[in-house]
């Protein structure tokens, strides 16, 4: 039940984290809490033996979320 809920909560920051101006502060910010969340739900999944009933969701909030990251080391890769 935790690992959903915080699923869940990565969900409603990643849907906040499309209206941010990239790299703000606020960007970073919710990127990082994105970040530490989904790893926080795998550690409880697995130390619960629970299963994430949102698979659908968790695909939904990671195609965003790297297609980001890829864009900011895009970003810093080139210089700018």
């Amino acid at each position: 039940m935790m690992a959903n809920a915080i699923t869940g909560l990565r969900i409603l920051v990643t849907a906040v984290l499309l209206f941010c101006p990239a790299f703000s502060p606020s960007f970073y910010a919710l990127y990082l809490i994105a970040g530490l969340s989904d790893m926080a739900d795998g550690i409880i999944a697995r130390k619960t033996m629970f299963e994430v009933n949102l698979t659908l969701a968790d695909y939904i909030y990671n195609k965003p979320t790297i297609e980001t990251g890829r864009q900011i080391r895009s970003f810093d890769d080139h210089g700018h």
